[in-house]
């Protein structure tokens, strides 16, 4: 029977943004899933600027990857959360995305920007937010099967090896990168930007 976990955790845009991370964080929330998850239209219009602004990408891929998560993941969307945004004493960019979570009652957020989410101030809602990398490690100690397939649909999917696709995840997650390999007894090289673009073959 496959593992299947129901607990909801919020993707802030940061993670959403990232490809490689985003696509991992996806696909564990695919059967057998390990986690749902959740995020709000506020948060993947930052994704998309992000996406468009920063990073380059084009205007297509940015509004054909949207719509493929949301229709993946049709009960992902928070909504009506905004009035409680002033209830928030975080960073004032920040406050929609603690509001969603505590109207959702999702207990935790996934970020990059761990300074931004306070301990202090989302343990009054009980929410807690985490490093993505922190968050992955322990998906792996609780089914490392699981999260070790996915990496290597992951690979198999982008054309390249578990060793590079490591590598890869290492520009945003290294310390689950180090884990991964350590716990696989693999060598992981340093990925550079040119080298993702090119093929394995």
């Amino acid at each position: 029977m496959p593992v299947r976990a129901d607990f909801a955790v919020l993707l802030d845009a940061c993670v959403l943004a990232e490809a490689s991370v985003a696509d991992l964080f996806l696909r564990l929330g695919e059967e057998p899933r390990l986690l749902l998850p959740k995020w709000t239209s506020r948060i993947w219009d930052e994704v998309d600027r992000t996406c468009l602004l920063k990073l380059g990408w084009r205007a297509d891929l940015v509004t054909t990857r949207r719509e493929i998560a949301n229709s993946f993941f049709e009960e992902a969307t928070i909504s009506g959360y905004e009035h409680l945004e002033v209830q928030c004493h975080i960073d004032a960019d920040d406050r929609h995305v603690l509001a969603a979570a505590i109207h959702a009652k999702v207990e935790t957020i996934v970020t990059t920007n761990l300074k931004h989410f306070p301990a202090e101030e989302l343990s009054n809602w009980g929410i807690v937010s985490v490093h993505p990398g922190t968050y992955l490690i322990t998906l792996f100690e609780h089914d490392p099967g699981v999260v070790v397939d996915k990496l290597h649909r992951l690979a198999k999917d982008r054309n390249r090896s578990i060793e590079m696709v490591l590598g890869r995840l290492a520009w945003t997650v290294p310390t689950f990168t180090r884990y991964v390999s350590q716990q696989l007894n693999l060598t992981i090289p340093e990925v550079t930007s040119k080298q993702w673009r090119t093929t394995d073959q």
